[in-house]
Order: structure tokens, then sequence, then C-alpha cells
């Protein structure tokens, strides 16, 4: 379909697109206004893309984001996980629709995106008013994107997010040094409460906070001295609206996260002395038939950690310290993979193995050597 673009006398732009012929063998044209060229040839873009589905321009003219945002998020709840989609409808109802909500889809272009990114990025959204990090904003624009990958499939508008790649993210995390690592060894042998039996769970097994907390005493084989991962406990927001928020109990993070692993022998004696008091269905870490919930556990992973004068980190750099120590103990990739509930080693190696400098310079020597 040939078109041509042109300023008008009045500053406007339009655009002319040639549909066809008549009747009478002329040619018809259909013409598109707009403020700024890049307006225009946004809009003619949108009309060719409706005009083969034969598609009026004005039911175009009609159709703002929010349309489309909230349709996606009523087909995605349909195959996505609650934890996962309650993510989705917050980002939809906290910054895309009142960035884009009652915006006509011809009106959203690349530049209007990019102008949004870097919104977030220096000036953060209408609400917090401060700038967001490369990490979320990047999670943000992913969302965007499926949104308009949506609305290219089902309705064959062109997607305006297609062209824009963020720059890669790369994030500085704090490691736990093996002398705080013995630290902290040393410190759970010493301690026989909830919390440090948690801690250890994470330390010898490399559990995730959630799946720690999810953990019940039917989980656990004492007699092959097996442990099952089965479900994780997240805090979600509950609605689209408002800030509800609540605890729940679901699938693990992916279908290889649920998993059985065998339990080391330094932790049989203590789990089995700490789960005697326990019914099968009862929460290992919570109370009145509740799980713990993670950010209480990790809150008093912090007063652990300042009891024995270590730096505070994340409850999850235990995870990130196990699978370390693991690759550098020789422990087969393949297992570690199995054991952290990963579908793949890359997985493993890319984003949980962090060899330390000591060990770096051991394996370095070792190469010299032969």
């Amino acid at each position: 379909m040939n078109f041509n673009i042109y300023r008008r006398k009045d500053g406007r732009y339009e655009g002319r697109l040639n549909i066809g012929k008549k009747a009478d063998g002329k040619i018809q044209y259909k013409y598109v206004y707009a403020n700024s060229y890049e307006e225009c040839t946004a809009k003619i873009q949108q009309f060719i893309s409706f005009y083969y589905k034969g598609k009026p321009i004005t039911s175009l003219a009609k159709i703002k984001f929010q349309d489309i945002g909230y349709q996606w998020l009523s087909v995605a709840k349909n195959h996505t996980k609650e934890s996962t989609w309650s993510i989705y409808a917050y980002v939809l109802k906290r910054y895309l629709n009142p960035a884009f909500g009652k915006r006509e889809l011809y009106l959203i272009n690349e530049t209007v995106i990019n102008e949004f990114i870097n919104r977030l990025l220096t000036k953060g959204a209408a609400i917090s008013r401060k700038p967001l990090s490369k990490v979320t904003v990047h999670n943000i624009i992913v969302i965007l994107k499926m949104i308009f990958g949506f609305m290219e499939k089902q309705y064959a508008i062109v997607n305006p997010v297609k062209n824009i790649h963020l720059s890669k993210i790369n994030t500085r995390k704090k490691f736990l040094s093996d002398k705080h690592w013995q630290i902290i060894r040393a410190a759970l042998q010493k301690d026989e409460s909830a919390t440090a039996t948690a801690i250890s769970i994470a330390v010898y097994m490399g559990l995730r906070i959630g799946e720690i907390c999810a953990l019940q005493k039917h989980d656990i084989d004492f007699d092959n001295n097996i442990l099952l991962v089965c479900k994780t406990v997240q805090r979600i927001n509950y609605t689209a609206v408002g800030k509800k928020t609540k605890l729940v109990v679901g699938e693990p993070k992916s279908p290889t996260s649920r998993r059985y692993i065998p339990i080391p022998d330094i932790l049989i004696p203590r789990l089995k002395k700490f789960c005697q008091e326990y019914s099968p269905d009862d929460f290992l870490f919570g109370r009145n038939n509740k799980p713990l919930e993670p950010r209480t556990l990790q809150c008093r992973f912090k007063k652990f950690l300042q009891k024995n004068d270590i730096p505070v980190i994340n409850f999850h750099q235990l995870r990130h310290k196990f699978a370390g120590n693991c690759v550098e103990n020789n422990v087969d990739i393949k297992v570690l993979s199995e054991i952290l509930g990963h579908s793949n080693v890359s997985i493993t190696l890319n984003y949980y193995v962090h060899p330390t400098m000591d060990f770096k310079r051991k394996q370095l020597n070792m190469a010299i050597k032969k």
C-alpha cells in the first residue's frame, strides 16, 4: 500500500494512502492527519494493519491502551501462576495505565515509549516521584512488551515496542566471604532455635526462602532421609486495585523446582529432634496452621547476622554460597542443578556459581603446574 506525507499550511501533517481503485477506475485515497510527522506515520501504519483485517479506521481511534491491557490481563490469568499474575496486575495499575491507559493505541510509538523509559529512570512514576532502578524498569518494559505482543497477535496492530532493546543490566551483589560462611556454620551448631534450623536448611541444602517457609512435617521422609520441595510461600498483591495483599502457599517457582533432595548427614539429627513435636500437616516454621512469612524469616536472619557480627546480606545469598561451595568441592554440576531445582545446568552456572578469588587462584596454579 503506497502512501506519502506532507506538511500542510496550518502546520499539521497529512498522510495520503493509495488503497485501490474506485468503480470508475480512479484511484481511491485515505487521509489521516496529525500534529507531528511521527504521529502521522504511526497512524498510517496502524491503518494499514486494520485495513488488511477489514476494520475501519474509526474503530482504531476508539481503542485505548487500557482496553487492551485489561483484556491481556484477563487472558493471562488463565495460564499464569497467581503470584505472577498479581505482579502483572500491579505493574499495569501502578506504572503502565497512568502513562498510557487513556491514550489511543496509534499515539503510542517508539518515541513515546523511550520517553517513558527515560522518565522512569530519571524521575520515577507519577505516584512515587523517585527514580526507579534499571532492574525495575526492565521488568516493567518486559510486561509492556507482553501486552503489545498480545495486541499484535490478536489484532495485527503495529507493535511499537518490538524494536526497543534495553541495555544489559549488570548488578553488583554482596557475596558471603568464606570467613563469614564459617562463622555462620559455627553459630548454627550452637543454636537450636527454629530460626537457626531454617537457616541451616538453606546453608546445607540450598532451598529458597519461600520453599523453607512452606515446609510441612510430611514433606520429610525420615525413613529414607529425603526432603520433598513441592510448594512455596509468597505475599502477593491480591487484586489489581488497592493495596490489599495476602500470603499464598502455591506451586514452586517452576516445574523443575518440585524436587526430592537427600538430607545431608549433618542435618539429620537436628531435623529429627526439631520435628518431634509436630503433627504431619504442621508447618515447621509457622504457627496455628499457617506458614511463616518470608519477610519475617528475612528479619530474623538479619538479627542472626548482627548477633554474630556478620555484614547483613539477603537470605538468598545463602543459596548462592551453597551452590558455589558445591562447585568448588567438585560436586557434579548436573546433580547440583537438580538439587537447586533448575531446568538446565547453564542456569546453575550463570546465576548461582560465583567462584571466590582464592578458588580462581587455586585453579590457575593447578593449570600452570600441569
